[in-house]
């Protein structure tokens, strides 16, 4: 019954040589396609944590979690250099870790945890080592994390380092080719007031058609004045784009003296990985060629099946015998091929 079954097949093999191959076009359509992603809305979290993120780690862990964004910035994270450049401690789960430019200064006053797999790259290239700045971009948008902290650098008046500041911004927006463009944080410039830093900003968001979208109180906090205390509001976290229907939501945090801002953007950017997989090259596929090599190989298997069941099946076995007169004349040897008429 096997040996039939085996010859049916093979038959079938030959006769479909040279006519329409269905098993073949089955075979075309039954591979399977690799989902690798989808598109996703592009999320971006701001936040000044305050005093420092080594203690507000598991803060920082529930928004990734609850919110999801695909890039976060966080302020006065202050993580210090050490002689490993091992930060290990302040990685997250399905995100990377980015550390500022100054870190080679001796401390990281902004991070970035970018989402695993999103098409954005960083541009280390046009952050200056001085600057706590990150800058993350991809084909459609360029955006910016800012931290500029009171701390005066050494040799420079507060002023100067910020119109530094002004002139890397400056440049970011310049060469940014057309790009959908966002630079928030935490500019330590309150935008309820008129200040001559907030002129310079103006000036440079009025150059590149830029708007500044937050408007709200972003930060509170206690001031002691000698004759008590007084709360202070203001505006010091700040974004700027040039894009339109943006949506910020503020929310409050009894973590740090300033709010979170959740910024999503309106246009959606592609989360595909890139990925590696196998497919069956059929350009050089040749219907004949292919049916006489599955011909041969199922012949070749045929035999090879049919002599490993006459191995299991019907054993060889050394049968001594007596010639008579040239012919094999033996009871032993008809005994042991009666039944080989009937294969």
């Amino acid at each position: 019954m096997h040996v039939l079954l085996f010859k049916l097949i093979l038959l079938k093999i030959v006769l479909q040589r040279d006519q329409e191959k269905p098993w073949l076009t089955q075979a075309k359509t039954a591979i399977q396609s690799l989902e690798i992603g989808d598109t996703e809305l592009v999320r971006i979290l701001y936040w000044n944590c305050s005093h420092g993120i080594t203690s507000k780690r598991s803060i920082v862990k529930s928004l990734l979690v609850k919110y999801r964004p695909k890039l976060a910035f966080i302020s006065e994270s202050e993580i210090k250099s050490n002689l490993n450049n091992n930060y290990n401690f302040y990685n997250m789960i399905g995100y990377d870790l980015h550390l500022a430019n100054t870190i080679s200064q001796g401390r990281s006053r902004i991070i970035c945890y970018a989402e695993k797999g999103i098409n954005f790259k960083r541009r280390t290239d046009l952050e200056p080592a001085d600057l706590d700045i990150i800058i993350m971009e991809n084909q459609d948008v360029r955006i910016l994390g800012i931290y500029r902290p009171f701390i005066l650098v050494e040799s420079e008046t507060r002023q100067e380092t910020f119109e530094k500041l002004i002139k890397n911004l400056r440049q970011s927006a310049a060469t940014s080719n057309q790009k959908a463009y966002v630079a928030g944080g935490d500019f330590n410039v309150d935008w309820g007031k008129e200040s001559r830093m907030k002129t310079s900003l103006t000036d440079w968001m009025e150059d590149f058609d830029l708007k500044q979208i937050i408007n709200t109180i972003t930060r509170y906090r206690a001031v002691n004045t000698g004759d008590g205390l007084r709360n202070e509001a203001s505006t010091l976290d700040h974004i700027y784009t040039n894009l339109n229907n943006t949506k910020v939501t503020q929310l409050p945090t009894a973590w740090s003296d300033h709010e979170f801002q959740i910024l999503d953007l309106p246009f959606h950017v592609s989360n595909k990985r890139r990925m590696k997989i196998k497919m069956r090259d059929w350009r050089a596929y040749n219907p004949v060629k292919f049916a006489d090599s599955v011909e041969a190989m199922c012949l070749e298997r045929f035999v090879s099946t049919v002599k490993a069941a006459m191995e299991k099946k019907i054993p060889e076995r050394v049968v001594r015998f007596r010639e008579d007169k040239g012919q094999i004349a033996d009871p032993a040897i008809a005994k042991v091929t009666k039944n080989e008429t009937d294969f």
